[in-house]
């Protein structure tokens, strides 16, 4: 398994770095479908899937082969700081800085 997750990276690795110098017609063509599709995915407001995104992210690691962090799921951008701020900052340094940031 470890040897198949290690070629899986390093096709990976070998696929990024390939450069594209100019798009087909056919991919010039489709730009304004992709821009509509990630555009619309990037304005939604619709509930995340939290297991399926756990699921994607825990693929993610495995397939890096790295330890998985904790997945942690909040609310709003707010949530988010107030949870660094209250959970995550371990030096006082940490925690001037945040409170510059967000007010509780």
């Amino acid at each position: 398994m470890y040897n198949q997750q290690r070629r899986q990276r390093e096709e990976s690795d070998r696929i990024s770095q390939t450069k594209i110098e100019q798009l087909t017609p056919e991919q010039e063509a489709m730009m304004p479908v992709y821009q509509e599709k990630w555009w619309k995915i990037a304005t939604s407001t619709a509930s995340l899937d939290r297991s399926q995104a756990t699921e994607a992210i825990q693929a993610v690691y495995e397939f890096m082969g790295t330890e998985e962090p904790d997945i942690i799921f909040v609310d709003s951008p707010a949530s988010a700081w107030r949870h660094i701020f209250l959970n995550l900052s371990s030096s006082l340094t940490e925690l001037k800085y945040l409170r510059h940031y967000i007010s509780l």
